[in-house]
């Protein structure tokens, strides 16, 4: 995933490595609640390609992680930001803020390697956005 998002997100903006989002800004006092959330240690398969408009995405299927983002919600309670109170689609992002065109040639020039079925390991950790706003997201090992 790392070597993907190298290669294709621009790299001005790529300031961390691959990573798979729960939540986008969080308060410290919702972080704070999260210290008994069980995280699961399995291997997560690769679903497929994602194309996002302006980048291309490696979405996962896990019903595992999506049931913890519910029970991370749920434990956390409180008000969430426009963008984390919409579904989640869970993916590591490969490629943003490029034209729709480029998006679309790395869509359909990948598509295919990622039909054959693949599974990562992903491992749950804190960071801080440009803002020092707590986030809370899984990071690929």
């Amino acid at each position: 995933m790392d070597g993907l998002r190298r290669d294709h997100f621009p790299r001005e903006r790529n300031l961390l490595p691959a990573h798979l989002t729960l939540f986008h800004r969080l308060s410290s006092a919702q972080t704070a609640r999260l210290s008994d959330l069980a995280v699961p240690g399995d291997p997560v398969p690769i679903h497929s390609l994602l194309l996002l408009g302006f980048g291309v995405a490696v979405r996962i299927g896990s019903t595992r992680f999506e049931q913890l983002q519910v029970a991370a919600r749920d434990v956390m309670r409180g008000e969430f930001s426009r963008q984390d109170s919409q579904t989640w689609r869970p993916h590591f992002t490969i490629q943003n803020k490029v034209t729709p065109d480029a998006a679309q040639r790395l869509h359909g020039d990948h598509r295919a390697r990622t039909q054959a079925s693949r599974s990562i390991l992903i491992r749950l950790c804190g960071a801080e956005d440009d803002n020092k706003r707590p986030q809370l997201g899984v990071w690929w090992s």
